[in-house]
């Protein structure tokens, strides 16, 4: 039964360890949106605004692009 416990409690702090480097980007995020090929990207931030006037004033720039509007939402936690 020990064993059982010293594996677990290996176990756990494995899987608690921390990267030794961190995760968040210390660089600032460009102004510019990213164009690759065909793929526009535009990073929307919460400091900007409200999110639906956000995507409002960006739908008719996908549209002048001829691109179709695509929404992904990430959380750094």
């Amino acid at each position: 039964m020990k064993k059982l416990w010293v594996l677990l409690a290996a176990g756990l702090l494995l899987a608690c360890a921390c990267p030794a480097t961190p995760l968040v980007s210390t660089t600032p995020p460009p102004d510019d949106p990213v164009i690759a090929g065909n793929l526009t990207v535009t990073r929307l931030y919460p400091g900007d605004g409200d999110l639906t006037a956000q995507l409002q004033a960006e739908a008719p720039k996908a549209a002048a692009l001829g691109q179709h509007m695509f929404v992904e939402f990430d959380a750094s936690w």
